[in-house]
């Protein structure tokens, strides 16, 4: 409603404007002409008496025409060559006198021999129209009130022209009145249809427009806007596929701002720069502060602040050893001085008919232990059926317990055939994982006491997971199992959840035992690899657990790592996806 009083106001008063103009205009055409014909007729007045003193010879102008002039209040006054009044008839008016004294001293002073001119007299500020023409022997002037002018233009505009005009400003503003609010009505409709795609709502074609030029208009906004749409449902789309290519890319990724804070982080670049990093790292800002990176830091000091040439993305390429990896380190600076770094695994691998070729010849060698030995104590008990019950008792406790290894062992051969099967054989179910750690802590409890084994928790509270029971608890516990066996005793082991965010769990896993050479880092997940070649069945081990929990954290879109402990030891880094 605003806007329409709005429109119809500035349309009135534009409309008043020009009219305004209009009837000054029109007034002073009409005033202009009043005095052309008030000029004839004092010209006519003068003439007559310019042709009455040269037949007559006297100045004196006969009482009939005098009576005329009076009645007309006409003023008429005759001066010589000198500039004196030699005739002037009788008037009531004394003022006529004065100004007629001004008005000649004024027509005198022009060069032209007639002349009309208007003057006001200031004590009773009345004003006089005057005519003079200037003869060879005498000046005459002719003069009336001048109101008889403006009287007269008022009389020709009458109430017929104010009426006319009034009249064509009222049906105007009428007119106006429907159009504006046709025109608001249209502005209401397209205020619609805005708010309308805004709410995603769907809206009428029948809405009411002020011609079709306003209805295209509408149909334009409307395309456009779906188009827009329709544009930034692809983009969010498109981005959505490429958070979700980062996330199951192997290339650690990472986007950075121009002030080095980070916009973008998958779950491999957490993992390798904590790879590289001697102390845990939650955020990726904290690389520009490690040794390894100095060359990226280097390269991002020389040119983020470079501006010979802004529209130059520039790329630098570093290797880094560490561990036993070899990881190829990429930050690219793009145009706005925002950056890149990516992290590539490139350390070699073995071969896959290298692998099972060695896979085969393990199973073979690990499985031909035991079975020798039961072989060995069975036809030492068939050949010697004389044998002391005791010895027959140790003989037949050892084969128990060498077919209790060749159980276990072809136990987790199962369960590695099983992860390598796929996802379908395990089934997922809402676990917390706190639960299963205290769990398997419990288990164990006997044997970190007797081996004088201290644990460090810093979990989350209720870290839940949709995962596989077993699986996850195999995972925790070949860990344990692994230290106990392995790291020796009066050490500690530090369980840590040092990052989570909206997909994944980040977990260390780490004891202050004996340790690993870095050579042996890059293999230890590798099945029935042995550091010490004999430890593993001295241990009771099959060479399987770090191989089972490697395909564990698979199994639930994690990945691991191992790495030296920053205080010694041996630190495993791991992930394990929420859903």
């Amino acid at each position: 409603m605003i806007l329409f009083k709005k429109l119809l106001l500035s349309f009135v008063g534009i409309f008043v404007f020009f009219v305004a103009i209009i009837f000054i205009i029109n007034v002073q055409y009409e005033k202009h002409m009043v005095k052309a014909r008030y000029t004839e007729t004092l010209q006519f007045y003068t003439e007559i008496i310019d042709l009455n003193t040269k037949t007559a010879r006297k100045t004196e102008i006969p009482n009939a025409l005098v009576d005329e002039l009076q009645k007309k209040d006409v003023y008429i006054s005759i001066y010589n060559t000198s500039g004196e009044c030699i005739y002037s008839t009788p008037m009531n008016d004394s003022v006529i006198y004065n100004v007629s004294e001004r008005a000649f001293g004024m027509i005198t002073e022009k060069n032209t021999p007639e002349h009309t001119l208007v003057v006001r007299y200031d004590q009773t500020k009345s004003s006089y129209f005057f005519y003079g023409k200037k003869y060879d022997t005498h000046t005459i002037l002719a003069s009336i009130p001048y109101e008889y002018i403006i009287s007269d233009v008022w009389k020709i505009r009458n109430f017929t022209a104010s009426f006319f005009m009034f009249f064509v400003l009222s049906l105007s503003s009428l007119a106006f009145y429907f159009v504006s609010n046709k025109l608001l009505h249209t502005v209401k409709n397209l205020k619609k249809v805005i708010l309308k795609m805004e709410n995603k709502e769907d809206f009428d074609d029948d809405l009411l427009f002020l011609n079709k030029e306003f209805k295209e208009i509408s149909s334009f906004i409307v395309n456009t806007y779906k188009n827009l749409t329709a544009t930034k449902d692809a983009l969010s789309l498109e981005k959505e596929k490429l958070f979700k290519h980062l996330q199951i890319s192997q290339e650690g990724l990472a986007i950075y701002t121009f002030d080095r804070k980070e916009i973008l982080a998958n779950e491999n670049f957490i993992q390798y720069i904590n790879l590289i990093s001697n102390k845990k790292i939650s955020t990726s800002d904290s690389i520009f502060s490690l040794a390894e990176f100095s060359p990226i830091t280097s390269f991002l000091n020389e040119n983020q602040y470079n501006q010979n040439n802004p529209n130059e993305v520039t790329d630098k390429i570093v290797e880094i050893d560490k561990n036993d990896y070899t990881l190829l380190v990429r930050c690219i600076i793009f145009q706005d001085k925002t950056f890149e770094i990516s992290i590539n695994d490139i350390s070699k691998q073995v071969q896959n008919d290298l692998i099972k070729k060695q896979l085969t010849q393990n199973i073979s060698h690990e499985l031909k232990t035991p079975v020798s030995s039961i072989q060995g104590f069975m036809e030492t008990l068939i050949e010697n059926p004389d044998m002391e019950q005791e010895k027959k008792d140790f003989f037949i406790q050892r084969c128990h317990a060498q077919a209790v290894r060749l159980s276990y062992l072809l136990r987790d051969i199962s369960l590695l055939n099983k992860l390598d099967e796929g996802s379908y054989t395990f089934e997922k179910e809402k676990i917390v994982l706190n639960e299963i750690i205290e769990g398997v802590l419990k288990d164990v409890s006997l044997e970190l006491e007797q081996k004088n084994i201290r644990v460090e928790m810093f979990l989350k509270h209720n870290m839940t997971i949709m995962g596989n029971y077993s699986l996850l608890y195999s995972i925790f516990r070949n860990f344990i199992d692994n230290s106990l066996h392995y790291a020796g005793n009066d050490i500690s082991i530090i369980i840590n959840c040092y990052r989570t965010d909206k997909d994944f769990y980040y977990f260390s896993y780490a004891d202050t035992g004996v340790g690993v050479s870095e050579n042996h880092l890059t293999r230890i997940f590798d099945r029935f690899y042995r550091i010490d070649k004999g430890r593993s069945r001295k241990m009771g081990g099959t060479g399987l657990g770090l191989a089972i929990v490697k395909n564990a954290i698979a199994f639930h879109q994690g990945r691991i790592s191992a790495k030296p402990h920053e205080t010694g030891g041996l630190e495993f880094v791991f992930t394990l996806r929420k859903e």
